[in-house]
């Protein structure tokens, strides 16, 4: 006989201890479950704070980078060390509101006033991580530009400015001169010479071109006389006279008094490569304005200053490098050595004697000169229409971006500035 089993009946123990299991482990599952979201909360938070601080630094590098450059531009152009920071802190404040984060920004002038370095030591507010007690993410930024010569890695640097000193020159337009001469002095000759040199020399040039002694007695084999053509030269001759070969029986330098005995020149004798400012300066205040223009003599002698195969005409301290540096380069990529000329006049050249039409030697000497590997620069002055000097110019110019056509005294010291910035540019070193 069957029986119905009752309603009540009870559960066997197995089930029992499953439902009682199961209630136990519901709540651990949900404290797990809890326990992971936070930690899963924490994680994406702190990423994007992370990510947050990670945007902020980045942004602050290339803010720093530019602050420093434009406060090492200030140094660059003749400003004290007070200017310059002033216009890196004057930069990077806006960046830093903007950024809206915390901590010390300092900047500095060293090696000699050639270098800017920016140091910043911050931290950003936290979003998510503050919950766990990360108030804040500290990170830290530096920046560094440098300039010029003998700061870090850079090329020796040979320059050599043609200066027309003719009488068109006279009054202020030779003001104007020696100002912009003295400018690029200024930028391209560094006062820390210890790891790369830059130096300058100058070729003033009128009806003729003015050596000392030394100088002259080596490119014209002849004793210098005394009176007012003395140190005085007109063209090379031979076979060597549109060359830097080294000066020798056949290709000298002819002297002024051998072809034009009533014509004294009136030009401040030649410079060679030097890196004291102050002897370069007093030379340049010492330029004087008169003559006529041998434009094709003063792209000359800026050759042979530049010219390795000249040297020994030369002081030792002023020998210019060989011309194999100018393709050999340094770790950075940059060349061991720039040599570059600066050919300034504000007329047609007019003057040849025994060598033929100036303008047309000077063309062929600026070639050659190309050839050999040197940049060349060129700068008219108050020009006007001269339609021939203004196509000498740009013809003997490296490139059309290195001729210059200056028709304000501004605007000639803007012109020698520009080519002083570009033959020692800045650089971010850090």
């Amino acid at each position: 006989m069957s029986h119905a089993a009752p309603t009540g009946s009870r559960r066997s123990p197995a089930v029992s201890r499953l439902r009682d299991l199961e209630r136990e482990t519901s709540g651990s599952v949900a404290l797990i479950f809890a326990i992971s979201i936070f930690v899963l909360f924490g994680f994406v938070g702190g990423a994007l704070d992370f990510t947050r601080v990670i945007r902020a630094r980045s942004a602050f590098q290339g803010s720093l980078d530019a602050a420093v450059l434009a406060a090492a531009r200030i140094k660059q152009v003749g400003g004290t060390d007070t200017e310059a920071i002033a216009a890196a802190e004057a930069f990077i404040a806006p960046v830093r509101l903007r950024i809206a984060v915390d901590g010390d920004i300092t900047f500095s002038v060293t090696d000699n006033g050639t270098t800017i370095l920016g140091v910043a030591t911050l931290s950003q507010p936290t979003t998510f991580l503050r919950t766990i007690g990360i108030d804040k993410l500290p990170f830290r930024n530096s920046g560094m530009a440098s300039f010029g010569s003998g700061t870090g890695t850079h090329s020796d640097v040979e320059l050599v400015m043609m200066l027309d000193v003719t009488g068109s020159m006279s009054g202020q337009k030779l003001v104007d001169l020696q100002g912009a001469a003295r400018d690029l002095i200024d930028i391209v000759v560094a006062d820390d010479q210890s790891r790369s040199k830059s130096r300058v020399g100058m070729a003033p040039f009128s009806r003729a071109v003015k050596l000392d002694q030394r100088l002259f007695e080596g490119a014209t084999g002849k004793l210098m006389s005394s009176g007012p053509y003395a140190g005085c030269v007109a063209e090379r001759t031979g076979t060597d006279a549109l060359t830097d070969e080294r000066p020798a029986s056949g290709s000298y330098v002819t002297p002024l008094e051998d072809v034009a005995p009533s014509s004294p020149c009136e030009s401040a004798e030649v410079v060679p490569l030097s890196d004291q400012k102050v002897d370069l300066k007093t030379a340049v205040d010492g330029l004087s304005a008169g003559g006529a223009t041998a434009g094709h003599l003063g792209t000359a002698w800026a050759w042979y200053l530049l010219s390795p195969n000249w040297k020994t005409l030369f002081d030792s301290k002023s020998h210019p490098g060989q011309y194999s540096e100018l393709t050999n380069t340094l770790s950075n990529g940059e060349p061991k050595l720039k040599k570059i000329a600066v050919l300034m006049t504000d007329g047609e050249y007019n003057v040849s004697y025994s060598g033929g039409d100036a303008t047309t030697q000077a063309r062929s000497l600026c070639a050659q000169m190309k050839l050999a590997g040197i940049i060349v620069y060129t700068v008219g002055f108050d020009l006007g229409g001269n339609a021939a000097a203004i196509e000498t110019l740009q013809g003997c110019a490296s490139d059309a971006s290195k001729f210059y056509n200056a028709t304000t005294g501004d605007a000639l010291r803007a012109s020698f500035r520009d080519i002083a910035l570009k033959s020692m540019p800045l650089r971010l070193t850090q």
